[in-house]
């Protein structure tokens, strides 16, 4: 800062001092100085922001304006409110989507053609939407809840032997009944069993665990519960050809029971279409009568064609047979038919158990299908010691429609190259025979019995061996009434001939 920097508007004695300032600073730190620039607005030089030109601020005219600070501006004050006016406000708001909601559903007066036909039919397809979701739910949630309440209760009672023994009911009670059932024929003289079928695994896929009444036909109980109320579910019965009586003891025993699709009464027998490893863990079952108890081996799982034409149609509804060589020759075509291969005997003297129920189309590919479970009564208690043992049955011989909806090459069995479940086994002969007939033939000494489920008359040409094939579980559709008698024919066969008669039940 060699050069001096004069102001013109100082006097000489400012000059003077500020003159000695200058020489004292140049002394010190000697920088030199930078170029004045003329600062525009004020026509003053300018001078840098440098350490020895700092002192010269306070010299300045003018100070550089200070920031100011943005003022404050007050808030305005929230409006007062007035009580009930947001309330009130919503309120109309809502009222007016309700009214607009309506205005768009119900047909309205003014509505042009096309306004009204789309109202109509918006309505329409409401009401069947949530008459379906009622039905849904009363068939699916509530009768099955109310199923499954009143068959705990009937269990209580059974199972429940305090005070039976001297229990005295309103009715006079069989002579030989057993305790247990008492209670349970106060409310249902039809009593005559419980059925318990329950599997060995962890989580019992088979559960049942149910009264079985009989009352001489197979169709009261189809939409009959226990108690006597309507019911789709039904009720566990005996066929019209096993009444329970103290004195005697049926060869076959036939239960039928609904497959329902809430899991209910037989619906668990299906599960052992799937694999073999439910036929090991449900290898038994307990039978309990009015007058004795029972302890039954399963030995055969067959799924039948209940609508199979004569020539492939498989009779396993047989309650009767003409001696012990026809009867052997019934449980050789029952093992021949079964999903797995037990290691269970069964002899001429046995005791056979039959569960029948109707099964799903999706599962056996044929449209009105038929499971049957076979038993044969054992003397001995407590699970199979061979469950091991059972196994798939590899050449088992399955409806013949089960085949041809799968265009599958039907087993040897149907084109007569195979003997495997023949019809008979002491005999070369088959014998046939074609029965046109209107009049219903019954008698115990023959086997016979009627089942009233059939609507139309048709001629019936049955094997040896064959008979009746009518199972009413599946469908309460009207039905005819097919009777099945035995005859003998001489020594060279063994038959046992069919006379069907369809009869209109209404």
């Amino acid at each position: 800062m060699n050069k001096d920097f004069e102001r013109p508007d100082f006097d000489s004695d400012e000059q003077e001092i500020l003159s000695l300032l200058k020489n004292i600073h140049s002394e010190e730190a000697p920088v030199p100085a930078p170029s004045a620039v003329t600062d525009p607005v004020k026509n003053q030089p300018q001078v840098s922001d440098d350490s020895d030109t700092k002192w010269l601020l306070p010299l300045a005219e003018t100070p550089p304006p200070k920031s100011e600070k943005p003022k404050k501006v007050a808030r305005p004050a929230p409006p007062t409110e007035v009580l009930g006016s947001s309330e009130s406000a919503s309120t109309v708001t809502a009222s007016e989507q309700v009214k607009a909601l309506v205005k768009g559903l119900l047909p309205m007066k003014g509505d042009p053609r096309r306004e009204l036909i789309r109202k109509t039919a918006l309505l329409l397809s409401l009401a069947v939407f949530l008459c379906s979701l009622g039905m849904l739910l009363h068939y699916m949630v509530l009768e099955p809840r109310s199923v499954q309440n009143d068959s705990a209760h009937y269990a209580d009672l059974y199972y429940d032997n305090r005070g039976n023994e001297d229990h005295r009911g309103e009715n006079t009670y069989p002579v030989g009944m057993q305790a247990n059932f008492k209670r349970l024929y106060d409310i249902n003289p039809d009593i005559a069993g419980w059925l318990s079928y329950q599997s060995a695994d962890s989580d019992p896929f088979m559960k049942i665990d149910l009264p079985v009444v009989y009352c001489g036909d197979n169709d009261t109980y189809l939409t009959r519960a226990f108690d006597g109320s309507k019911s789709r579910s039904g009720t566990l019965f005996f066929d019209a050809a096993n009444p329970i009586s103290p004195n005697k003891k049926n060869k076959v025993n036939i239960i039928y029971g609904h497959n329902m699709a809430s899991g209910l009464m037989f619906a668990p027998l299906n599960r052992l279409i799937s694999n073999v490893y439910y036929a090991r863990s449900a290898p038994t079952l307990t039978m309990n009568t009015l007058y004795d108890n029972g302890q039954y081996q399963i030995f055969a799982v067959v799924v039948l064609d209940e609508d199979a034409d004569d020539q492939h149609y498989f009779n396993y509804l047989r309650t009767s047979f003409t001696d012990d060589a026809d009867f052997l020759n019934y449980i050789q075509q029952v093992r021949a038919r079964s999903l797995y291969d037990y290691p269970v005997s069964v002899k001429e003297d046995d005791q056979i158990l039959v569960l029948s129920t109707c099964t799903n189309r999706s599962q056996v590919k044929v449209k009105n299908g038929r499971l049957a479970v076979f038993a044969r009564r054992t003397v001995t208690t407590g699970s199979n010691t061979e469950d091991a043992r059972i196994e798939k049955n590899e050449d088992v011989i399955m409806p013949y429609t089960w085949y041809t909806a799968q265009n599958l090459t039907p087993h040897p069995y149907y084109d007569g190259s195979s003997d495997n479940g023949q019809t008979t086994e002491t005999t070369d002969s088959t014998a046939s025979t074609t029965v046109e007939s209107t009049t219903a033939t019954t008698g115990e000494e023959l086997g016979g019995r009627t089942h009233s489920l059939a609507t139309t008359t048709n001629t019936k040409t049955q094997k040896t061996g064959t008979g009746t094939k009518a199972d009413p579980t599946g469908t309460t559709d009207n039905k005819a009434a097919v009777t099945e008698t035995g005859t003998t024919t001489s020594s060279d066969a063994v038959t046992a001939q069919t006379t069907a008669a369809q009869e209109d039940p209404v």
